[in-house]
């Protein structure tokens, strides 16, 4: 009798220790699934998180975010850009860095950040399309009423999220207009420039501040490094340093592992312009620092690239003297025959000079 009533009161127990913790369980799973899905329409269904809390972000700029190794994009809003020369985009837009600073303190003062996106659902980068809440609270609206982003729900609709559309909409409608900045939308039809890979095997050098690369021969801006043997453009002479800025050049270009010219224009020999970068750095600045080349945004200045500009000549301030005369000079003395004695003396002789690369 004593073994049946023990069995009796072990199974009423187990009884309720399981039916407390599938309380608990539900309780909690309930609470996620209402937090996270506030405001889904029941249309969609597909409906998937990642969770960036704890640091596992990185705010690109105010629209767009790195979670968790995910690149995001922030549905619904359009923030003003920021320097990105990879993209294009030479120089920032006014407030850029302001949305960027918001969002990324936003971010780092939360307690929870949950993106939420529908499966499969990508930009043409490649980026997840979502919404990010902030401790529960809609992000988007926040940048908003900062007056620090245009709505963007008009010109792509709600995408599969109207309660948050909705939300996004209010937040617009409140704030004074017009924003202090043209939109980005706008702003970047006017200021992206085209952007040409010279990556791997797809470029051949020739001096140091020229190349071709997809087709294209480019003229590099910021920089003249010393001239080398040009029978077309009546250069007969190798001039001082010229084969070692040239032989640099490849190097830094073989040992890439992302170059990239930013096309600005064309100059009159026909070449394409552009700042070319070499993982992440500006290829005019890295000679300059080496000695190999002067500085030219002093008498060529980049109206739509002060960053740029500025950058190379930071550069020539810290550069060691140049072992060799400006090279205009070297030109002017090999085209024209206007030789100032430095010129004449540096001219390699011809039986030392070695092939280019």
């Amino acid at each position: 009798m004593k073994k049946f009533l023990f069995l009796l009161w072990a199974v009423a127990t187990a009884a309720l220790l399981a039916d407390s913790f599938f309380q608990h369980f539900t309780s909690e799973k309930s609470t996620f699934v209402s937090d996270a899905s506030a405001g889904l329409s029941n249309e969609y269904k597909e409906i998937e998180y990642l969770d960036c809390s704890g640091g596992k972000f990185a705010a690109d700029d105010g629209d767009s975010l790195y979670c968790d190794g995910n690149s995001v994009r922030i549905v619904g809003i359009d923030t003003p850009e920021t320097m990105r020369p990879e993209y294009g985009i030479a120089t920032n837009q006014p407030y850029g860095a302001k949305a960027n600073a918001f969002v990324l303190k936003t971010l780092r003062a939360a307690g929870k950040i949950t993106v939420v996106y529908r499966k499969g659902d990508l930009d043409r980068y490649g980026r997840l399309l979502g919404h990010v809440l902030v401790d529960g609270h809609l992000l988007a609206p926040m940048v908003i009423r900062q007056g620090l982003a245009y709505e963007m729900i008009t010109r792509f609709g709600d995408q599969g999220f109207p309660e948050y559309a909705a939300e996004i909409m209010q937040a617009w409608n409140e704030i004074d207009k017009p924003l202090p900045f043209e939109n980005p939308h706008d702003w970047r039809v006017q200021n992206i420039n085209r952007v040409v890979d010279c990556s791997g095997s797809n470029y051949k050098s020739d001096d140091g501040d020229s190349l071709f690369c997809s087709g294209e021969e480019f003229r590099l801006n910021g920089l003249d490094t010393p001239e080398i043997i040009h029978v077309k453009d009546k250069i007969w002479h190798d001039q001082k340093l010229g084969r070692v800025a040239a032989a640099k050049g490849h190097e830094i270009m073989l040992k890439a592992k992302k170059a990239y010219v930013i096309v600005t224009g064309t100059d009159k020999y026909g070449r394409t312009l552009g700042w070319l970068f070499v993982d992440g750095e500006l290829y005019a600045s890295m000679m300059i620092k080496l000695g190999l080349a002067y500085e030219t945004v002093t008498h060529y200045p980049s109206p739509r690239y002060p960053e740029f500009d500025k950058e190379v000549l930071e550069a020539a301030k810290v550069a060691p003297l140049q072992g060799f005369i400006p090279p205009y000079l070297f030109r002017r003395c090999e085209q024209k025959g206007d030789c100032v004695r430095e010129a004449l003396m540096d001219r390699v002789p011809m039986e030392v000079v070695i092939p280019a690369i």
